[in-house]
């Protein structure tokens, strides 16, 4: 077990009201004190003290984020929840005041028991879950003095962050990234917030959550217990990111043979990747586990579980409920096999209450716990008027709504993110409807970003860039304009009635030097004004997607309906003097017209049809 560092303030001695006993654990933001305070006639109290590092008490972020913290908690009056009880600064020191539990955190027991290579009792594990579920219950349903929900959702359920007393109390502790709909909070929309092993998937999306992302984690928290080990034992962090998204998981009696097919129902229902599908409160959970416990072990109750934890804790042998001898364990998820609860992103001598989620990934100083110091990187959006640079902080939403704003039918709210991630910014597509292109190639999967990388989402063009690792973009250079498609807005499938919008760079040239000009700066070339106007479709199903064809059209990443898309410029729509052509792009997706490959330039007449990749478009004159 880890020794615990010396402590920063004086043990034994006052601080405040409250006399400082022992430290029980320390974070990079905060110490955790048994304290003592004393009232009239000799009264006493244990608590538990949380005390901030002076060093962020200037830190008005972290200080507001301290305080919407405590007002929120202290609202919390529950047995299953640890109480909070005072906020306060001493000598330019934040602290809180909290109920002590006198026991250990949920994980603390699990791996004290895989240690000894048992297994916690389904009993055990049933009441914990169950407790857990009803101090949700009540947070999720508080209401202000005026009646109106507060509408918490704790979104960082965990075994850290449930306490189990040697009485057998079973308690709810670390609101500190709980987020209330009415009260103000900093938390950005798309930041991801909590422990990424415990989440929902739509919580790892970084999607609007409800109460049902609580249901999910404490599922996770159930069927690790039942099981004995992680879920995902992917150490990859980007996998790690995949796997939870995908919330691809067997049932716990593959794992566990003794579990019934009743309890593997109540586990999976919990675990279901659509919230929809799930339990729809903590009581409907809470009540399904609570039932079957009553069946399965009618007399397990707080006196039980507290003997188990007086047992682990003072690694005595466990006389009631004895824990099952482990069996090696099959694969989990992630390609590996499951383990002893020995993650790395845990310390035993960590007490949860100082690392919460928003702490951890939001206000580590760079450095801390070896995380490289992150580079000065802009993305550059290249346009009409002059490249427009964006700093790039830890993460960075691009879309119509978000750090960067875009607007274009063909542009999701929440389109891209970058993020820096162990010394590397990385792009991710947020399941936009259009895709997000990274060099001409789109992203299906998290990518990394290398300085003068080109991104492109819908019409604009956007330039990654590292200071002192690449060129800026040239001010001033060539600037071509295309008339945009009317794009099919990926929300609600209408079709949006947008004006002609101006490209960021120059179309590509594919036609061995017969594009006519496109730099608006000079006059275009004469293209017989008495060629009927063409538009090509492209249509999937009910959808429909049609391009008007002003001059040229590369056929290339813009013709995105759904999943089906084109990979980079297949070919490109030419307006001559004469007619419309069509040029093939070699190396790219196979082109074909009327049923046959194309290998050269070749003049289309009204019906041909061309097939892109996986897409047919129909070429039409009106």
């Amino acid at each position: 077990m880890s020794t615990l560092p010396k402590p920063t303030l004086p043990l034994n001695t006052d601080f405040g009201p409250y006399h400082l006993v022992k430290l029980i654990a320390v974070g990079g933001m905060a110490e955790i004190y048994l304290a003592r305070t004393k009232g009239v006639a000799g009264f006493e109290k244990m608590l538990a003290l949380k005390v901030i590092h002076p060093d962020y008490a200037d830190d008005h972020r972290f200080v507001q984020m301290l305080v919407d913290e405590a007002k929120l908690a202290v609202k919390l009056n529950h047995a299953n929840i640890a109480q909070t009880f005072d906020l306060g600064k001493i000598n330019n020191t934040y602290f809180i005041s909290m109920e002590f539990v006198d026991g250990g955190d949920f994980f603390k027991i699990l791996k004290g028991l895989t240690d000894r290579d048992e297994d916690i009792p389904i009993e055990a594990a049933l009441f914990v879950t169950r407790d857990a579920c009803s101090g949700l219950d009540y947070a999720h349903n508080k209401a202000d003095a005026q009646g109106r929900p507060l509408k918490i959702i704790h979104r960082d359920i965990s075994p850290q962050n449930i306490l189990l007393s040697r009485h057998g109390e079973v308690k709810l502790v670390d609101f500190g990234i709980a987020k209330a709909a009415n009260v103000s909070s900093k938390t950005r929309a798309g930041v991801i917030k909590g422990k990424l092993v415990y989440m929902s998937p739509e919580q790892s999306w970084g999607e609007q959550v409800d109460q049902r992302t609580d249901i999910f984690s404490a599922g996770i928290v159930l069927y690790e217990s039942l099981t004995g080990g992680s879920l995902y034992m992917e150490q990859n962090p980007v996998k790690l990111l995949e796997l939870v998204r995908k919330a691809d998981i067997r049932p716990p009696s593959t794992l566990r043979p003794d579990i019934e097919p009743e309890l593997d129902a109540i586990v999976m229902k919990a675990l279901a990747r659509n919230p929809d599908d799930r339990y729809q409160t903590a009581r409907e959970f809470g009540s399904a586990v609570g039932d079957y416990l009553r069946r399965f072990t009618p007399d397990f109750g707080a006196a039980q579980l507290g003997a188990l934890v007086e047992a682990v804790i003072e690694s005595k042998p466990i006389a009631a409920a004895a824990p099952r001898q482990r069996r090696a364990r099959p694969s989990v998820s992630g390609g590996r096999a499951a383990g002893a609860m020995d993650r790395g992103d845990f310390a035993v001598h960590q007490h949860s209450v100082i690392f919460s989620a928003e702490e951890m990934m939001d206000s580590m100083p760079p450095g801390a716990f070896g995380q490289p110091k992150r580079p000065v990187a802009r993305l550059v959006l290249l346009d009409e008027d002059g490249p427009k640079p964006f700093d790039l902080g830890e993460q960075f939403i691009i879309g119509r709504s978000g750090d960067l704003r875009l607007a274009d039918g063909r542009v999701s709210r929440r389109h891209a993110r970058i993020v820096f991630h162990e010394g590397a910014y990385l792009l991710e597509d947020l399941n936009s409807s259009n895709g997000t292109f990274l060099n001409e190639q789109r992203v299906d999967q998290i990518r990394r970003l290398h300085s003068g990388d080109t991104v492109r989402i819908g019409p604009f063009e956007m330039r990654f860039i590292i200071d002192g690792a690449g060129a800026e973009p040239e001010v001033g250079g060539p600037i071509h304009e295309e008339r945009l498609p009317t794009p099919l807005t990926p929300d609600d499938g209408s079709v949006a009635d947008m004006p002609p919008t101006r490209g960021v760079d120059a179309l590509p040239d594919h036609s061995g030097g017969n594009v006519p000009n496109l730099d608006p700066r000079r006059p275009p070339e004469d293209l017989t004004t008495n060629q009927p106007q063409a538009v090509i479709k492209v249509t999937i199903g009910d959808e429909q997607l049609i391009l008007p064809v002003e001059r040229n059209l590369p056929l290339d990443h813009s013709l995105a309906l759904g999943e089906r898309h084109v990979h980079g410029v297949a070919s490109t729509l030419v307006r001559r003097p004469d007619g419309y052509w069509l040029e093939p792009n070699p190396n790219r997706d196979a082109v074909q017209l009327n049923g046959r490959p194309l290998s050269r330039p070749t003049q289309l007449a009204a019906g041909d049809r061309v097939t892109l990749g996986p897409l047919e478009v129909q070429f039409q004159l009106e």
